[in-house]
């Protein structure tokens, strides 16, 4: 346990620090405004990241685990055909859009970075149930340098944009696929494969526009009550709170084995008091480190982003808490009881925006955020302590 956590910990506080870094250059070359074209294609990956592969991550995880590698790799080539399939109408889409509506051709790169860092996700979520958290650290890490080393270049020497931005993470994502986790595209149209990637995921497609909702309509809200400047200082902070997420992964990460092959010994009091305890040790180290450092890292334009990141490290908080009972839910294949948590956190969303954003801004959209991730979380432990007799446990 303890070489996982340091293989995971280690590489995520590399990424995490090379991700910190980046953001002074990002924010040296992109204007708020930019930054703000940026947020709102981010949004757009949003929702199209779960679309590839049907948000199937935990059942990579649970096949790999308990199935033969021919009934495997069979599910891997159906996820292949679909996930093509899925590219190829969001590209076809995103020029029409584009066109009609005279937008950034910055979207008309979204279904590509999509398809590619969805599928680095599930070939990292296998890694984690093959025990290879070298190669899984390393991957991610290399994704952020990368990305950097691209992007920088072509601001440096050629043009600065949100484009070249999402460009540098698409080449970025491909030659970490292709090259260092050699994933194998490998299509062949199963139905019954097909069906089965649509059954497990479909509860959890329809879960990503309440989790959009949550997550990313504010942005839409500041764009629509103020203006693509707050839009950009938004996007900033919850881009700095998003890297505590990455402390989240770490841990599911060490821990997931652990918890698919001994479902009933992890819902136990104390393995969820030890989960809980490094949640908390992680996000206080997280807000004191951000708080003493980050004004070093932000030029004076950007340093406003700093309040609203503190409140919003606060939600990412409360979305972890969920971690647990996600894995619970999915190894059951109860998946519908999270769209029914993030329907009920989307609703407290919503509201709230619209309540609080023309009055407070960015500080509202993030006050928003906190309290319909606190919702999701409880939610979703009512759900599964209610539903615990019927899982058996």
């Amino acid at each position: 346990m303890f070489k996982k956590l340091f293989y995971y910990g280690g590489f995520s506080v590399g990424t995490t620090l090379f991700g910190v870094f980046s953001l002074p250059v990002l924010t040296a070359f992109l204007t708020p405004s930019e930054y703000g074209v940026l947020g709102l294609a981010l949004t757009v990956l949003a929702l199209l990241l779960p679309l590839n592969t049907f948000s199937n991550e935990h059942n990579v995880q649970k096949l790999r685990t308990n199935s033969s590698l021919d009934e495997y790799y069979s599910y891997w080539s159906a996820l292949c055909s679909f996930s093509f399939l899925v590219l190829t109408v969001a590209f076809l889409l995103a020029i029409v859009i584009v066109y009609l509506f005279n937008l950034s051709t910055v979207f008309c790169l979204i279904p590509a970075l999509a398809f590619a860092r969805a599928f680095r996700l599930l070939k990292q979520a296998e890694l984690t149930v093959t025990e290879r958290e070298f190669l899984y650290g390393m991957s991610t890490l290399l994704v952020a340098v990368l990305s950097f080393i691209i992007t920088f270049s072509v601001f440096y020497f050629y043009n600065s944009s949100a484009s070249i931005r999402v460009f540098g993470l698409l080449l970025a994502e491909f030659l970490v696929c292709v090259v260092v986790l050699k994933i194998k595209f490998d299509f062949q149209f199963n139905v019954v494969k097909i069906r089965e990637i649509m059954l497990f995921g479909f509860p959890l497609m329809i879960s990503v526009i309440p989790a959009w909702f949550i997550n990313e309509s504010s942005r839409f809200f500041l764009l629509r009550y103020l203006s693509l400047t707050e839009v950009g200082f938004f996007t900033l902070a919850f881009q700095i709170s998003a890297i505590y997420l990455q402390f989240n992964t770490v841990l599911a990460n060490t821990f997931v084995k652990r918890i698919l092959e001994n479902i009933e010994e992890a819902f136990k009091f104390k393995f969820v008091s030890l989960i809980f305890s490094i949640q908390i040790v992680c996000v206080l180290t997280f807000l004191v480190s951000m708080n003493l450092f980050g004004g070093y890292f932000l030029p004076d334009s950007y340093l406003s982003s700093l309040t609203t990141a503190n409140y919003l490290v606060i939600g990412a908080f409360f979305q972890s808490l969920g971690l647990l009972p996600s894995y619970y839910l999915s190894y059951y294949r109860t998946t519908k009881f999270r769209l029914y948590s993030l329907i009920v956190a989307a609703v407290v969303a919503i509201f709230l925006n619209f309540f609080l954003i023309p009055n407070y801004g960015t500080l509202g959209a993030a006050l928003s955020y906190i309290t319909a991730m606190l919702t999701y979380s409880l939610t979703l432990w009512f759900v599964v302590i209610r539903k615990k007799r019927n899982f058996n446990i």
